[in-house]
């Protein structure tokens, strides 16, 4: 299980997310997973807004977005999520400044599809790092532009997910299903 939460609408000039009113509550996701008996991960981004909510054990994961060039005015250089497993591995580095970011595959940035989207990319690293078995089901209950779908898809691990806003979910939509037929060509190809 991934999960992404937080709360973005008040760095953004984007609308409202619905629910976006209030500090993200980590309590019902980590009480999921503590229940569970078969250890399933759990990854939270945005975890240092809401620090003091989690568990004792687990490993903070840093994304650094400027790579060590430091921050810019408007821009955080790193983003932090908190996993419910220990593991060495807890930096990643990406570049990812607003219109100066570097793009999925490495090349020139396209136009952000919403307003805490993550690159492909970072999402794959992230199911690697949290040990989520190929063929494993990814919740992602806020999957805003579905770059957690798409990671999915292409790593062989199957995945649902959940977006309250209608705008959002068609993005999502329309990404897994190009990464779907794209997987398709990639297989005919080698047939």
């Amino acid at each position: 299980m991934c999960i992404t939460g937080g709360k973005w609408s008040n760095y953004t000039n984007r609308k409202a997310i619905d629910g976006d009113d209030h500090a993200f509550d980590p309590a019902p996701w980590v009480e999921l997973v503590r229940d569970s008996h078969d250890g399933k991960p759990l990854l939270l981004w945005g975890a240092d807004h809401f620090k003091t909510n989690l568990p004792e054990g687990g490993r903070f994961l840093v994304w650094d977005k400027s790579c060590g060039q430091g921050s810019t005015a408007n821009f955080s250089d790193a983003e932090f999520a908190w996993m419910n497993r220990r593991n060495a591995r807890c930096v990643y580095r990406h570049f990812w400044m607003g219109l100066t970011r570097a793009g999925e595959d490495g090349s020139a940035a396209s136009k952000r599809k919403h307003p805490s989207q993550k690159p492909v990319e970072l999402m794959r690293w992230c199911l690697e790092t949290a040990r989520i078995g190929l063929g494993k089901v990814v919740l992602d209950p806020y999957m805003g532009s579905g770059s957690t779908g798409v990671a999915c898809l292409t790593t062989g691990r199957k995945f649902i997910g959940i977006e309250i806003d209608p705008e959002y979910f068609e993005i999502a939509c329309r990404r897994i299903e190009k990464a779907q037929q794209q997987q398709r060509m990639e297989l005919e190809e080698t047939a």
